[in-house]
């Protein structure tokens, strides 16, 4: 080992030199990186306690380099003589790639001999986008390695992808390309957060790559995730700011609001995406002015008449993270710092976070309302209730019910704080009402059926390690990294092993995650002002009581029904979530998508079967439940045993069970009292001069005559059997190009990936976009070790 050291250090000083001596001839160079590099991999193996120093050795030996061929460069395209040295340039440009080629080589071929040495799941997957396609090595047995040991080596490879982002963004900046391309280095970048999501260097190099398209939004972006985590960057809040200025001064120039013709299809977009900026650039100073609350009202709605004509696509995931994150980032430095400016920005962001949430909110509600509204468009089949305007939307809502879970205490808080008293209210009643129209829409039984995938949904893998919504931290969220059943991660959705089911599946997933959330904060948070009465979600306290979804009017008058049948008696979601039943098998197709067609003669005879439910009080519980069926295979993603893997989720992440959920009831079922309920009660909608149209079935169950039935009577809605028995309300970018990094599986990610066309250099430390002084020399343009800045 001593022999080996020796070899290196020695290596390291002739590379220093050579890099020094003007005389030498570039190949001379470029061969003794090859040497030096062997040697140093070679030591990095053999002691993974130095891998740490010497890989961080060896990068800067590497940013040396780069700096010496750019310099090289910018004198030949620039001479004395005015003139380009068009060969000489052609030949220096041609060496420069052959350099980046060879490091880019050597760091890839780093990764997949980690993961051939070490036993380690995730290693094994990145290997296999960034490997060589075939070596006999693959054959060699892995090492088992310890936490200590693991850790190092899963560091290892996240810093080596973050130095092949850094070295295929090199090729990008210099433009050595006809075409330069910024995708590889973001599909890097992105790797590198995948695989050690705790650490915020890649996403801070991703905000250095869309700095260099003036990409405020994504720049933003990407800084507040590379401080909302376990290992922030140093680097990235002092950015952070910087770039507040920078937006103050495109706003003070009109050059913030991207220059687009009216008729261009994106012209509202980027007028909305820049007033966006603009705001959560004026919240995050602190500064209290009318011109904040009328620039966010105008945001809102902005964003409202847009959302209802077209996508946004990846920017609104954008601007509800940049939201989430602002209000985190603004409570965390009001702690440190108890000033009135920070003070100040924590209220803004926390009312641009609720007036965001409840435009969103109206929106969907909007939708729903055209649904109840009229009987004939409430369609038997739940896919066919998301429309495309809720489609759009789902994801945000998503998070933002994740944010909800985490902020609800604070609300019930500052709910008699006059500067939010109004705002709150207004946002309880919304949301209160937008629950109760979800749960008349989309019936329970059968939304429930619907109501999980194995694996993770896009918006989920791309906010893993985000403190404010991720399993770090210690509130409820831990439910998208997790099965409901079980401690077990899900897989993600890009996974080699994953089968997607359909988008519109993915949906109903996402619509039973808001109701579930709904009725978790209704049902079990004692503070809540929306509640659960009966079968209706209600706003108020004690006798203030208002039922928030007013009686609606009908298409067409129903007729009096000839024969009276045995209605059942309402049943309330508080007794829905006290148990949760098994759906029969042959009921529902795989993936939980309901089966809602059913020949006339099974229909007769479920009709019948109801009728004798009715008349006799049977007892389920003789009848066994079918017990949940054990998966073939449960694809692992990330060691549970490890402190900074994905099965490090939150303590307080409730274990959804068939006896018991953490949305249980915690009263016994009954009747709303009479001055709870409104005049549109099952008994008045009954009367022979009543005009609204007959009940659907409790809880929103498809009514008789609509052709919708189930196969076993004792399960159906108005089974008195079972109503005995509740029901559980338990519970991006694109890869490295021209890497061979395609997945099959994948699909557009959130995140996207934008065009970029010119260079950033790292961190600020060297003159660049990001300096504000004298640079130093302590790391120039490179990535520091482990993101030590």
């Amino acid at each position: 080992m001593d022999e080996l050291l020796a070899r290196e250090n020695a290596a390291h000083h002739y590379v220093l030199g050579a890099l020094k001596s003007p005389d030498l001839p570039v190949r001379d160079v470029l061969a003794a990186f090859n040497a030096y590099r062997v040697l140093g991999q070679a030591v990095v193996f053999a002691n993974l306690s130095v891998a740490h120093e010497k890989e961080a050795q060896l990068w800067d030996v590497h940013t040396q380099g780069k700096q010496y061929f750019s310099r090289r460069l910018r004198e030949l395209r620039k001479p004395a003589s005015g003139d380009r040295l068009v060969v000489q340039e052609r030949d220096h440009v041609h060496l420069y790639k052959k350099f980046l080629r060879a490091s880019v080589a050597f760091y890839r071929n780093h990764i997949y001999k980690l993961s051939v040495a070490f036993d380690i799941p995730e290693l094994k997957d990145v290997a296999q986008l960034v490997g060589p396609k075939d070596s006999s090595e693959s054959a060699h047995t892995a090492q088992q390695v310890d936490d200590a040991s693991r850790k190092l080596v899963i560091v290892s490879c996240h810093q080596s992808l973050v130095y092949l982002g850094d070295l295929s963004r090199y090729r990008a900046s210099e433009k050595l390309d006809t075409n330069p391309d910024f995708g590889p280095a973001i599909g890097y970048y992105d790797l590198a957060s995948a695989v050690y999501p705790r650490s915020g260097m890649g996403q801070h190099q991703q905000a250095v790559v869309a700095l260099e398209t003036r990409d405020h939004l994504r720049t933003m972006y990407h800084l507040y995730r590379a401080i909302c985590v376990q290992e922030p960057h140093p680097l990235a809040a002092k950015n952070l700011a910087i770039e507040f200025a920078r937006v103050d001064t495109a706003w003070k120039t009109s050059t913030l609001i991207k220059q687009s013709k009216p008729s261009d299809p994106d012209h509202l977009k980027d007028i909305s995406i820049g007033w966006c900026v603009r705001l959560q650039s004026l919240a995050q100073q602190g500064e209290a002015s009318e011109g904040l609350d009328e620039l966010q009202g105008t945001v809102v709605s902005q964003l409202s008449g847009l959302l209802k004509r077209r996508s946004l696509g990846p920017a609104l995931h954008r601007m509800v993270i940049v939201n989430i994150a602002g209000q985190h980032t603004a409570i965390q430095n009001y702690t440190v710092k108890q000033t009135s400016k920070g003070e100040q920005a924590f209220y803004s962001s926390l009312r641009i976070n609720l007036a965001m949430y409840s435009t969103l909110l109206e929106i969907f509600q909007d939708e729903l309302v055209i649904l109840v509204k009229d009987t004939e468009l409430v369609a038997l089949d739940l896919q066919a209730n998301v429309t495309p305007i809720t489609k759009r939307i789902l994801p945000a809502l998503r998070l933002y019910s994740s944010w909800l879970l985490d902020s609800v205490h604070l609300l019930f808080g500052l709910a008699n704080d006059p500067k939010f008293a109004e705002s709150i209210k207004k946002f309880w009643k919304i949301y209160g009402r937008t629950l109760d129209l979800v749960a008349t829409t989309f019936p329970i039984w059968d939304l429930e059926e619907a109501a999980e995938v194995e694996y993770q949904l896009e918006e989920d893998v791309d906010v893993i390690g985000f403190q404010p919504l991720s399993p770090f931290a210690d509130d409820k969220t831990g439910r998208f990294w997790q099965k409901k059943r079980s401690a077990v991660n899900r897989a993600k959705f890009s996974d080699h092993s994953v089968t997607r089911v359909s988008m519109k599946e993915e949906d109903l997933v996402r619509v039973y995650g808001f109701l579930e959330d709904g009725l978790y904060i209704a049902n079990d948070l004692n503070d809540s002002p929306i509640k659960i009465k009966g079968s209706r979600v209600f706003y108020g306290n004690g006798g203030e009581l208002e039922q928030l979804l007013m009686p609606l009017v009908p298409g067409k008058p129903a007729a009096k029904p000839v024969d009276k049948a045995c209605d059942a008696a309402p049943m309330s979601y508080a007794a829905a979530a006290g148990s949760r039943r098994t759906p029969a098998p042959g009921v529902s197709k795989p993936n939980g998508i309901p089966k809602l067609q059913q020949s006339a003669s099974s229909a007769r005879e479920e009709h019948m079967t109801r009728m004798v439910d009715d008349l006799v009080d049977d007892d389920e519980s003789k009848d066994p439940v079918t017990p949940p069926q054990q998966f073939a295979s449960e694809p692992a993603v990330y060691n549970g045993n490890s402190d900074f893997a994905l099965a490090s989720l939150r303590d307080s992440t409730p274990e959804i069970s068939n006896s018991a959920s953490t949305y249980s009831a915690k009263s016994p079922v009954q009747r709303p009292p009479p001055g709870l309920t409104s005049p549109w009660t099952p008994s008045a909608i009954a009367s022979p001069s009543s005009i609204l149209p007959k009940p659907a079935g409790t809880l929103a169950s498809p009514a008789q005559g609509r052709g919708h039935s189930r196969v076993g009577s004792a399960n159906s809605i108005r089974s008195r059997a079972s109503q005995s028995v509740g029901d559980s309300w338990s519970s991006l970018e694109a890869l490295p190009q021209g890497t061979g990094m395609a997945n099959a599986n994948s699909r557009t990610p959130i995140a996207g990936l934008g065009g970029y066309g010119q260079s950033a250099l790292l961190f600020g430390a060297t003159p660049n976009v990001w300096s504000t002084g004298k640079a130093e020399r302590t790391y120039g343009a490179k990535s520091p070790d482990r993101g030590a800045g």
